[in-house]
């Protein structure tokens, strides 16, 4: 273990990482400048609260700053570069300077591999195959490594870092697999979500330090979550609405059909006089009245 960032936290002397992950951090942001960009991935072995957001914010403040110093420049690392959803993370990329850090926390949620995508994960694929010109670190937060489609797993992020509980359930330890060992993993584990079907490139510890503000970011965290659920449930409602109005459509044509709408009710379990209201705003041909 080695302290760094000693001069961003004088109070503490800086925090400890793990010197062979300093290392491999070391070689990315050595060669950010040869037109390159980098996608991290941090996963939690399926797990919650194992601390790999806090592994991610160590990962980037440590980056940001040793950019900064290397090629002068003045990039921030705040609870600002943290997105939580899919879209936000393609706009915000967009945004930022060269060399930038942005942490997509909770990136499973749009990023997990289906047979059938929904428009947001379609986007992010489309936007990782493209976005190489940015020249950005993109760490990418999620429970699962699994649950990554093989273009994000094995393709295009260079390096995986699997965090886990020491004993009795306290954070701090963490496996790291290069391009190759997160591969092998990936082929060989993912059939039965198995985290010892490929040995690691070395383990390592870390300490429970937050690198930002912490209330910023759980705020901005929990607000990002609820108006997800929000969205959620504003996605269910509208099927919904679509849902009763191509029923509605069905009981119309059926009326018209001469289809009994005592009948309809029945096979609709719905009340009899209900249907007969979609129906027609007139007496149907088998005696209800609407």
């Amino acid at each position: 273990m080695v302290k760094v960032c000693q001069d961003l936290f004088p109070a503490t002397d800086g925090y400890y990482m793990d010197g062979y992950e300093k290392e491999n951090l070391d070689i990315l942001i050595d060669s950010i400048e040869n037109d390159f960009d980098f996608v991290i991935l941090n996963s939690g072995q399926g797990m919650v609260r194992v601390g790999k957001s806090i592994k991610a914010m160590q990962q980037g403040c440590y980056i940001n700053h040793e950019v900064n110093k290397k090629y002068g420049l003045n990039n921030t690392f705040t609870h600002e570069n943290f997105v939580f959803r899919g879209d936000d993370l393609i706009k915000k990329a967009k945004e930022m300077p060269k060399y930038s850090v942005i942490v997509y926390d909770e990136a499973g949620s749009d990023l997990m591999a289906r047979k059938t995508m929904h428009g947001t994960t379609q986007a992010l694929l489309d936007f990782f195959r493209e976005c190489g010109q940015l020249n950005l670190f993109v760490i990418c937060v999620l429970p699962d490594f699994f649950d990554l489609p093989k273009g994000i797993a094995i393709t295009r992020s260079i390096c995986l870092v699997d965090c886990s509980f020491r004993e009795k359930f306290n954070r701090g330890l963490f496996k790291f697999y290069g391009r190759r060992a997160k591969k092998m993993l990936y082929l060989k584990g993912r059939k039965f979500l198995d985290y010892d079907a490929h040995p690691c490139d070395f383990r390592g510890t870390f300490t429970n330090f937050y690198t930002i503000d912490e209330k910023a970011y759980r705020n901005l965290k929990y607000k990002a979550l609820t108006g997800r659920e929000a969205d959620e449930k504003e996605k269910v409602s509208r099927k919904d609405k679509r849902m009763v109005a191509h029923r509605g459509e069905l009981i119309k044509m059926l009326h018209e059909m001469g289809v009994p709408m005592t009948k309809v009710a029945e096979r609709l379990h719905l009340d009899h006089s209900a249907v007969c209201r979609i129906a027609s705003k007139e007496v149907s041909d088998d005696g209800c009245s609407l």
